[in-house]
C-alpha cells in the first residue's frame, strides 16, 4: 500500500489535474508573453513523463522492465493526444498540434534523460533511487 501512496498516486493525481485543468476554460490574460504556453506543455508533460517513469520502474517484471523508457514515452504521447481531444471538445478550448508537439517533446525528453542517467551509472531502473 506504501508503493501506491508513494509512486503511483502521484502520477494518477497529477493526470487528473491535467484533466481537470484541460476542462475549464481560459482566463483572458492582460499581458500575453509569446510562447510561454508551449514552455508549459513542454514541463508539464516533463514532469508527467517522470511521475510516469517513477511508477512504471515499480513493476516487478523483468521483461517490462527492458521496456520501461519505451513504455514512458508511449504512455505520455498518448495521453497529451488524449488531453488535446479533450480540448477538443471543451468551449473555449481548442485541439492544437503545436500543444501535442510540446507534451510529446517534453516527454521524450525527459524519458531520454532518465534513460542517460541509467546508462551513465550502468543501474537498471529497478535498482536505481526515484
Amino acid at each position: 500500500m506504501k508503493l501506491f501512496f508513494t509512486h503511483w498516486l502521484p502520477w494518477l493525481l497529477y493526470a487528473g489535474l491535467i484533466f481537470y485543468v484541460s476542462g475549464q476554460r481560459l482566463p483572458e490574460v492582460p499581458v500575453k508573453l509569446p510562447d510561454i504556453d508551449k514552455a508549459a506543455h513542454f514541463f508539464e508533460y516533463g514532469l508527467f513523463a517522470f511521475l510516469a517513469y517513477r511508477a512504471l520502474s515499480r513493476i516487478n517484471n523483468s521483461r517490462f522492465q527492458k521496456n520501461i523508457f519505451l513504455a514512458t514515452m508511449i504512455i505520455t504521447v498518448l495521453y497529451g493526444f488524449s488531453d488535446e481531444l479533450h480540448q477538443y471538445y471543451v468551449p473555449g478550448r481548442e485541439m492544437a498540434v503545436s500543444d501535442f508537439l510540446f507534451d510529446s517533446a517534453g516527454g521524450i525528453i525527459v524519458t531520454l534523460l532518465l534513460r542517460l542517467k541509467y546508462k551513465q551509472y550502468k543501474l537498471q531502473p529497478s535498482e536505481g533511487e526515484n
